[in-house]
Parts: structure tokens; C-alpha cells; sequence
């Protein structure tokens, strides 16, 4: 079934729902955090790298990144970017993750994201993509607030 049919057909079944918790229940696949954990899952697999290494190289909190692992949290476009350098993918890989955290991709006429967007081309790590941006003096890529 294409992507289009499943999105409308939900819609009408929200559109002509009664109850709202019964239809959220039966429809809880096809929401975009269960997307994001697939996602991030096919990664891990792909990459072949543990949650713990990703978590650790896009200098993340332990339990914060362990909640997006599990779809309990949904990442910010920093950390979502963030969590792209700890996993090393490409533009089209990052742009895939900010497509199902529901941010815009990288834009090459954004000066701080066409810096990201050389970093990812170029294997950069995040504390190199961070400092690159500094010295660009942009914006760094935000990971933890306390």
C-alpha cells in the first residue's frame, strides 16, 4: 500500500472517529516516532554501531539518547543533526533523519547548514563540525542543555 493511501485512510478514519484513544491504539505504527526508531534501528544495523557509540560521538545525554532510541523522546533539529554526526551518514542519510523528526532538511543556502553539509561530505566528527562553525562563527550544534 503506498505511503499516500495509508496517511489519507488514517485521516478518515480520524475524521470519522467517535473514540480517539481506541483509534490512536490500533493505529500506533503509523506514527512518526515508531518511524524514527525503525529509522534509527536499520541504522544501528547498517552502520554497525552499538546505540551507546552513536549516543556517545554526538556527545549526548546518556538517558536522552537512549529515549530516542526508544521513541520516548523526540529530538530536537540540533540534536537530530547531532545524532547524524554520531552515526557518520551522509547529506541524504541526514536528510532522511530530519525528514522523520519532522525538520526541514539541510539547506545549502543556509550558511550554517551548508558548513554542516560540507562537514557530512567530509566525515567530520561533531567537535570537528563544531569547531568549524565557531571558527565560521556560527551557531555550534547544540547536544545538551542542562
Amino acid at each position: 500500500m503506498s505511503e499516500a493511501k495509508k496517511t489519507s485512510e488514517l485521516l478518515n478514519e480520524l475524521k470519522n472517529a467517535t473514540d480517539l484513544k481506541t483509534v490512536l491504539s490500533e493505529n500506533e505504527a503509523e506514527f512518526q516516532a515508531n518511524e524514527l526508531v525503525s529509522y534509527l534501528k536499520e541504522l544501528l544495523a547498517e552502520k554497525k554501531v552499538t546505540k551507546a557509540s552513536v549516543i556517545r560521538a554526538a556527545r549526548l545525554h546518556e538517558t536522552y539518547g537512549y529515549q530516542i532510541f526508544s521513541g520516548v523522546r523526540r529530538p530536537s533539529r540540533d540534536r537530530a543533526i547531532a545524532l547524524a554526526f554520531g552515526f557518520r551518514l551522509n547529506v541524504a542519510e541526514t536528510d532522511k533523519l530530519l525528514a522523520m523528526t519532522e525538520y526541514p532538511k539541510l539547506y545549502a543556502k543556509n550558511k550554517r547548514d551548508a558548513i554542516m553539509i560540507f562537514a557530512l561530505d567530509r566525515g567530520f566528527s561533531l567537535d570537528e563540525t563544531n569547531d568549524t562553525l565557531y571558527e565560521m562563527e556560527e551557531a555550534l550544534i547544540e547536544t545538551f542543555k542542562e
